[in-house]
């Protein structure tokens, strides 16, 4: 009897350029794995490892129901039990443009890879689906120009930023820098306050996707508290305090918090937004 093969779901790689305090300038990437219920244990313990201030026993994959995960939270000397459902922010007509990204990172570390300032810095950039030029054209010049312009003009307001925040800084309509200072400084990546904006275009597919998993209207027994985390791996979303209000009146109670995870290519690194 032929065993049945485990779904693939596909995932776009982690990548960030790491300068550290000491060694070479580098890009760490992490591919996720292919298999999906992998996937997503990979996804969601990197989140759960990146909660501050909050105990929780390990994942377990849930039998019982149609939520995905299970886990017991430590609160004081009681435990309160929560069932989590994953789901993906992802756009449909996205590419795999890590190539075009990749001339630009090795441009980046070319005229920074020295410079004291941005040590112990990790940068990513942002896309925000739309292919980057050509590096070598007119274009791809010009816009690696502009990025390479805007990182230095931040030596003065970014290397006094505390440790594990993260800043995001547009550059044009189509493409975003973020910088995080120390990411594995301490544990508890959770950047409230570090998000500038939500990105044109991107609130839909938020809202579309949290939409479809409140409309499920899950049964959720007596006693256990259920979480939503939503989570992508093509980019980051951003949450400003309007989109939150309009998810929170879109929940009615049907989830008891609402997260948004970014996974990092660092050993037990996300990047955590609570939306609810």
């Amino acid at each position: 009897m032929i065993a049945k093969k485990k779904p693939y779901k596909p995932s776009s790689p982690l990548g960030v350029i790491s300068f550290p305090q000491k060694g070479a300038v580098k890009k760490i990437v992490e591919h996720l794995p292919k298999e999906k219920d992998k996937l997503e244990y990979a996804v969601v313990s990197k989140f759960f490892d990146n909660l501050p201030d909050r105990a929780f026993s390990e994942l377990e994959q849930n039998q019982e129901n149609d939520l995905d995960f299970i886990c017991v939270e430590m609160v004081d000397e009681n435990t309160v039990k929560w069932e989590i459902e994953l789901t993906e922010f992802f756009i449909k007509d996205w590419r795999m443009l890590d190539i075009s990204r990749q001339s630009y990172f090795m441009e980046i570390i070319k005229v920074f890879g020295e410079k004291e300032w941005i040590r112990n810095h990790s940068i990513l950039l942002s896309d925000n689906y739309t292919p980057f030029p050509n590096v070598n054209k007119d274009a791809g010049k010009a816009l690696l120009k502009l990025i390479i312009e805007t990182i230095d003009s931040l030596e003065d307001e970014y290397k006094e930023t505390e440790d594990g925040i993260l800043r995001v800084k547009k550059i044009g309509n189509d493409c975003s820098i973020h910088f995080i200072k120390n990411p594995a400084i301490r544990k508890g990546l959770g950047f409230y306050e570090g998000y500038i904006g939500s990105p044109d275009g991107f609130n839909q597919v938020v809202i579309n996707t949290i939409g479809k998993k409140i409309n499920k209207n899950y049964n959720k027994p007596n006693g256990i508290k259920c979480m939503l985390l939503c989570y992508s791996t093509q980019n980051i979303f951003q949450f400003d305090d309007t989109l939150k209000a309009l998810i929170e009146t879109m929940n009615n109670n049907q989830f008891d918090e609402v997260w948004y995870t970014h996974p990092l290519p660092m050993e037990r690194a996300s990047l955590n937004t609570r939306i609810i």
